[in-house]
């Protein structure tokens, strides 16, 4: 765990942004990285906000579709695409976003499975938005802001609420280190 420390972002990561949201993972039909774009057309394009950058880290097959789908939209400076990054360009890639945003759509199947996303983003304490799903929500909490209905919208309102509101980040921080402290503690009466 000592690996996943909060960092500052690189500055080509922040391309001079104020607020770096970021997703690390597949991205296949199934992964909803699509809504992600749709909520950031939502933030700069219908918002005018110009103080966001989406950094994207992975690969799937439809990391092409989803590049063009940024590109059309007009985002190319507000989203970019790392590819897939492993070891310690990872390592330094995902601590260092202001917040972290954990994709997977609503549905029968996603609703009952736990994604390691929520230890790997609550471990350094990132502020997440997730979409409302019930194992999402038993895992994460109060450490999350939830988007309803598959809504790229609410995402991006909720990654919006995130940005603006530096207490609530610091809370939801907060919170994701007593996560991990009492889950790391728990572990350890078992042993």
């Amino acid at each position: 765990m000592a690996k996943f420390k909060r960092i500052a972002p690189p500055e080509a990561l922040r391309d001079g942004r104020a607020h770096v949201i970021g997703y690390v993972g597949i991205m296949d039909p199934q992964d909803g990285v699509d809504l992600f774009i749709n909520a950031m057309a939502h933030l700069v394009g219908d918002e005018g906000r110009r103080d966001v950058k989406a950094v994207i880290v992975g690969a799937g097959t439809e990391l092409a579709a989803l590049q063009a789908r940024a590109a059309a939209a007009g985002l190319e400076d507000h989203v970019t695409f790392t590819g897939f990054l492993s070891g310690e360009a990872l390592l330094s890639a995902f601590p260092s976003f202001d917040i972290v945003v954990i994709l997977d759509p609503k549905n029968s199947y996603n609703n009952k499975i736990s994604m390691n996303k929520h230890c790997e983003y609550m471990t350094p304490g990132i502020p997440i938005v997730q979409f409302d799903l019930v194992e999402g929500r038993r895992i994460a909490s109060d450490c999350s802001l939830y988007a309803r209905d598959n809504s790229p919208r609410d995402l991006a309102r909720q990654l919006g609420r995130l940005v603006d509101d530096v207490a609530l980040r610091a809370k939801s921080t907060r919170r994701s280190m007593a996560w991990l402290r009492t889950t790391v503690s728990g572990l350890r009466s078992r042993m």
